[in-house]
């Protein structure tokens, strides 16, 4: 009796035994399902996290002086759409608008119609028109006097003494870098400039 009784209980024992290694084996196949999910995951950002590192370096090559280590360096951000260069940003339009409709479009989005200022400005931009092959159309700027032009908010008062000019706006080529003064209610392209946003890297 004694032997029945201990042999059920060595039987009973070893299937809890048994029972307890499936649950365990289980377990073990689920986490190691999990680990590989996990370590398949990893590898995915991983490979992400390197492919946006070299984007950002990229960026940081195209915007900003990869020389310069100081705590001072920015990089010169601009709107998408604007062409970053030196301490500006420029929008060149290639739909037409009004004068007094180009110059609010350029308020709307923080920025004004452009004063020329240098020949470097020049080259950027004939070149950046040639792209969107706009290098031969008209383009508003800002008002104009006697000697140069200037981002005043009102349509061209002339200083000489015909009236001329009286009413008109000041359109530019730039292929041709000629400027011209037309009536305000032509219809032209334009280009906006603002300042550069500076990035701290």
């Amino acid at each position: 009796m004694a032997n029945g009784i201990t042999s059920n209980r060595r039987e009973q024992e070893l299937e809890e035994l048994k029972i307890a290694n499936y649950n365990l084996t289980s377990n073990n196949s689920a986490l190691l399902a999990a680990h590989a999910t996990l370590q398949s995951q990893y590898v995915t950002l991983n490979k992400k996290h390197e492919e946006l590192d070299n984007k950002f370096s990229k960026l940081q090559e195209y915007y900003c002086d990869g020389t310069n280590t100081s705590r001072e360096n920015t990089c010169p951000l601009c709107k998408v759409d604007w062409i970053p260069f030196g301490s500006k940003c420029y929008f060149i339009s290639t739909k037409t608008l009004t004068w007094s409709e180009s110059r609010d479009w350029c308020l709307t989005k923080g920025g004004q119609l452009m004063n020329i200022e240098d020949s470097k400005e020049w080259d950027i931009l004939i070149n950046r028109a040639d792209i969107t092959r706009g290098k031969e159309s008209g383009y508003w700027l800002g008002g104009y006097d006697d000697t140069t032009t200037r981002m005043n908010g009102e349509p061209v008062k002339s200083k000489r003494a015909s009236d001329n000019y009286k009413g008109r706006c000041m359109e530019i080529l730039l292929e041709s870098k000629q400027d011209f003064r037309v009536r305000c209610e032509t219809l032209n392209r334009w280009i906006c400039e603002s300042a550069v946003f500076p990035l701290r890297i």
